[in-house]
């Protein structure tokens, strides 16, 4: 049917059918791609290749990537399957030229461009171990009257904790600390906005335990920054459930390596599993059991 419209198409036509949107801003290609469509989609696209040269069974073919790339300003194939929410539009990244197109894309942006974030948190995680294992302590001075109190230091209040040369250096990795604590909560609070807050908290927090990482550790440093600042106790204990969430982070950059790709999707499966089974039905047990004054 789509082949006998092509043909009834003027030679002289300012605009190809091909090239025709709808109301939505959608060419025939970029509706295909949005429906899932793989047939059409492959359709359209060998309808549009053109051959370059040929030499015995060799031939080199030419494909049109004006709608399939993101380089427009317009949406494009690549956007639309990115943001589409029906599952089939994810079938047409094996089609070609997308699938070439993507593992090219991969190459040149994507993997260095993952290697350098890597790095970077990499160094930023060294940075927080770093200050959480300097943290200002000072000898304990009171007599210990309990014989399995075997407390040796004691945290130092917040005038005490920033005046040598060593403070100020640790102070220096602290902000640092803070800082990206900052941005990755800022990352998050941008995906509740995209997304909204019911389909973050109820799915997507919970299908992908990366957000819950980046959401928890950014709030165990502002805990722990919380507690510094106002000469309290017990800052160890979110120090190290941030430090937890920051190190377990580090699988979210693995998936970008052959090798352990796999491995993380795996163990990523295992974690929302085990949420939805055991975590969630016991916490939602515990808030709703009735309890005896």
């Amino acid at each position: 049917m789509l082949d006998f419209i092509l043909s009834q198409e003027l030679q002289d036509a300012k605009q190809s059918l091909c090239q025709i949107r709808n109301k939505q801003g959608l060419s025939p290609l970029m509706l295909a791609a949005a429906e899932g469509n793989m047939a059409m989609f492959q359709h359209l696209v060998q309808k549009q290749r053109k051959a370059q040269w040929a030499f015995g069974p060799v031939t080199t073919m030419l494909y049109d990537l004006s709608e399939i790339d993101s380089w427009e300003k317009d949406q494009s194939v690549l956007e639309i399957i990115a943001t589409s929410r029906k599952s089939q539009a994810s079938n047409i990244l094996n089609c070609q030229p997308v699938k070439e197109l993507l593992k090219e894309k991969w190459k040149r942006r994507g993997r260095p461009y993952l290697l350098s974030l890597a790095a970077l948190y990499l160094l930023y995680m060294i940075c927080v171990s770093l200050c959480c294992a300097n943290r200002p302590l000072k000898p304990r001075e009171g007599n210990i009257t309990n014989p399995r109190d075997i407390t040796l230091f004691v945290q130092k209040t917040l005038e005490e904790s920033y005046i040598t040369e060593e403070d100020h250096l640790r102070l220096v990795g602290e902000i640092i600390s803070v800082i990206g604590a900052l941005i990755l909560l800022l990352l998050e609070i941008s995906q509740v906005f995209r997304v909204g807050i019911k389909v973050y908290v109820c799915r997507q927090m919970w299908e992908n335990p990366f957000h819950f990482m980046r959401f928890s550790y950014s709030l165990m440093v502002l805990a722990t920054l919380s507690l510094r600042v106002s000469s309290s106790d017990g800052e160890e204990i979110p120090m190290a459930m941030a430090l937890v969430s920051g190190w377990c982070y580090m699988m979210y950059f693995a998936q970008g390596f052959q090798m352990l790709g796999p491995f993380t999707i795996i163990i990523q499966k295992l974690c929302t599993l085990r949420i939805r089974q055991r975590i969630l039905p016991n916490s939602v047990a515990f808030f709703l059991t009735p309890r005896v004054c």
